[in-house]
C-alpha cells in the first residue's frame, strides 16, 4: 500500500478504480482514503461487487475496492491481492493485511449494520431489544453460517455503534468538503 501511495503521489491521476456504485460506501471510502494519503485516482463505477472485481481481475482498472467477502475467491486464487483494510482490525479473510491505520493513513470506514430505533424510545424497551439481538449475535449457528459465507462479524453496543457511525459520517464529510 504504502509503495502504491508513494507512486501514486509521483503519477497524479495515473491509477483507475472501481467500486460497486457512484456515490456508494465503497466510493466514499475511496474519497477518504485519497484525501488521506494525498492522492489522486480516477473513479470508474460500476453495478454492484461483481462488476467491480471483473474489471479488476480483467484489467480494466487499477485498483478495486469491495468486501473482504466478495473478494475472497479472486484473492485466494492469486488473481488480485489485498493491499489494505480500513476497518479497525485486521480481516479474519485476510490476516497478513494491514489495516489502513496500521499503515500510518486515518481510515476507518466499515460496512456496518445495525438496528436504530427512534429517539424517545423507553429504556426498557431498548434494554430488551438490544438482549434479544445479542442473544441472536451470540448463537453459535449464527456465526458458522456467516463464516461460511465469509462475512465478518463485529458486535457493538449502541453507544458504540452510535460514535462508530458519527467517526465514519464526519470523515466522508470531510473528503467530500475538501
Amino acid at each position: 500500500m504504502k509503495d502504491f501511495v508513494e507512486d501514486a503521489k509521483k503519477n497524479p491521476d495515473k491509477y483507475t478504480y472501481a467500486t460497486s456504485g457512484l456515490g456508494g460506501l465503497h466510493h466514499a471510502t475511496v474519497m477518504v482514503a485519497e484525501k488521506r494519503t494525498g492522492i489522486s485516482l480516477t473513479h470508474v463505477p460500476h453495478k454492484g461487487g461483481a462488476e467491480t472485481l471483473t474489471a479488476l481481475a480483467g484489467g480494466h482498472v487499477n485498483i478495486a475496492m469491495a468486501s473482504p467477502n466478495e473478494a475472497y475467491a479472486l484473492v485466494q486464487g492469486g488473481r488480485v491481492r489485498c493491499l489494505a483494510i480500513t476497518s479497525l482490525t485486521r480481516s479474519p479473510t485476510e490476516p497478513n493485511t494491514p489495516t489502513m491505520r496500521e499503515l500510518g493513513y486515518d481510515v476507518y470506514i466499515e460496512n456496518q449494520k445495525g438496528f436504530v430505533f427512534p429517539k424517545g424510545v423507553p429504556k426498557p424497551i431498548m434494554q430488551k431489544l438490544h438482549d434479544g439481538l445479542k442473544k441472536a449475535y451470540d448463537d453459535p449457528q449464527f456465526k458458522a453460517n456467516a463464516a461460511k459465507m465469509q462475512l465478518e462479524l463485529s458486535y457493538l453496543n449502541g453507544e458504540d455503534f452510535r460514535k462508530a457511525l458519527k467517526i465514519m459520517s464526519d470523515q466522508i464529510g470531510q473528503s467530500v468538503k475538501k
